[in-house]
């Protein structure tokens, strides 16, 4: 019996660890396994870095930096901005205006923890806008954010007529346009019928006016930006000597509203027998007809109006598939891209209609979206696509049964023939089956695809 409670007490000591010296070498490693203050400092501040999304870079910012401040393990880090007016300190990022250089921006972290801290610098760059937009629902010529369209204008010679005629230079997007009060197709005058593509493309080619020699037939996208959707033939700055038309404040001394003008954009949807190119009738705004490059029998020409200056930046898309947005790196315009729904205008008088739905629009950790206004929507047309008319990188856009992709709301109001008030019965809208842009009662039923500002 003794031997055998000797030999039951020995298994006891044995399971339980061997003893007091054994647990003694437990804490100890313990012990050795927990990091220090300095310690976790010195590795949170390793593994630190920015969070960039939407195609952003060290090199190249276009929207809002995630700069991680909770690092774990008690870890802290605070950061701090060297020009807090392109980026704070909490990462949110204003990009340079169109025309502005890029801006190189310096960052510092402090990580810290219970007295413990290091320091780490970051460098990067902010792109400017390559373009310029308006936020507001105001349609004034191309899209300008928070300032005033601005022309200079200069007197460069007489047609035969005595008239005057001008070189035009749009202040906000750089362009420079002719000018002429000729209204038949003198030799010397400067708008005159083109019957087909190579006679318009050829007339601007060739022109030498004010100085400049580099004229070219201008873009849709480029003519589009002296249209002004809240002009109308009524206003009081109409000069009834000249057809004004609905153009970009009263700079222009002749525009013809009875003829549309060449595009140097094809219709990508005419492809035989005749290839076609757009037209913009500046009697209504409206760019929803065609002209054909080779003339024959019962189609009439178009007007001509040349363009020099830089060209007009194209569209830089990126698309975010978990945050179902799309960012326009030209403009820093954000787009929905996740269900894209079909409603009137007024689709929930009680909630308060399209603006409100997009209000209250929570996307991609953003709540501050809105109904694009014209020029907006108007910047994510791709005129040499059609069936959808937009970048592919938009992945919500939906067609019919019949494969037609319908129209989208603009809140760009219309305004009513006669007067200087706003028609509030109808809107602007874009159709992005081939890229018309057409009016809509708010009766009606169209597509809506938010937006918010980015930068």
């Amino acid at each position: 019996m003794k031997i055998y409670s000797i030999l039951v007490l020995s298994l006891v000591l044995s399971a339980c660890g061997g003893g007091a010296g054994n647990s003694a070498n437990s804490d100890s490693e313990a012990q050795d396994s927990v990091l220090t203050a300095q310690e976790l400092v010195t590795a949170k501040h390793a593994q630190l870095n920015i969070g960039f999304t939407l195609g952003s870079s060290a090199t190249a910012v276009y929207t809002a930096l995630d700069l991680p401040t909770d690092l774990g393990d008690g870890v802290v880090s605070v950061w701090s901005s060297d020009n807090t007016s392109v980026i704070n300190d909490s990462g949110v990022v204003a990009r340079p205006d169109w025309g502005q250089a890029d801006e190189v921006v310096n960052l510092e972290a402090v990580v810290s923890l219970a007295g413990e801290f290091l320091t780490k610098q970051f460098r990067v760059i902010v792109k400017a806008k390559n373009s310029v937009h308006q936020t507001g629902y105001e349609p004034v010529g191309w899209p300008v954010r928070g300032a005033e369209r601005s022309f200079t204008k200069v007197q460069v010679a007489q047609d035969v007529q005595y008239a005057p005629m001008y070189t035009i230079t749009d202040d906000v997007t750089g362009l420079v346009w002719e000018d002429t009060s000729a209204q038949y197709s003198y030799t010397d005058g400067r708008e005159f019928i083109a019957n087909n593509l190579a006679e318009a493309s050829s007339r601007c080619n060739n022109l030498d006016f004010g100085g400049i020699s580099d004229w070219r037939l201008p873009t849709t996208t480029e003519l589009r930006t002296i249209i002004s959707h809240d002009l109308d033939d009524y206003i009081s700055s109409y000069d009834a000597s000249y057809n004004r038309g609905e153009v970009a404040q009263s700079e222009f001394i002749f525009v013809d509203r009875s003829t549309p003008y060449w595009t140097n954009t094809e219709r990508a949807d005419i492809t035989s027998p005749y290839l076609a190119n757009w037209v913009i009738y500046f009697s209504s705004g409206l760019d929803v007809n065609f002209k054909y490059h080779t003339q024959y029998s019962g189609i009439s020409g178009a007007r001509v109006r040349c363009v020099a200056g830089p060209e007009l930046p194209a569209p830089d898309f990126i698309r975010d598939a978990s945050m179902e947005v799309v960012l326009d790196r030209t403009t820093g315009l954000m787009w929905q891209d996740n269900q894209i729904i079909e409603v009137d205008y007024d689709y929930d008088p009680v909630s308060g209609g399209l603006e409100r739905y997009c209000a209250q629009l929570d996307l991609g950790g953003y709540t501050d979206w809105k109904v694009p206004n014209l020029n907006e929507l108007k910047s994510i047309v791709d005129y040499e696509q059609v069936k959808p008319s937009t970048s592919r990188v938009f992945e919500n856009v939906p067609a019919n049964a019949n494969g037609q992709f319908g129209s989208y709301w603009s809140i760009t109001p219309l305004m009513d023939t006669g007067t200087v008030s706003t028609n509030t019965n109808s809107v602007w809208v874009v159709d992005f089956n081939i890229g018309y842009i057409s009016q809509n009662l708010k009766s009606g039923t169209n597509y809506v695809r938010c937006v918010r500002q980015e930068g």
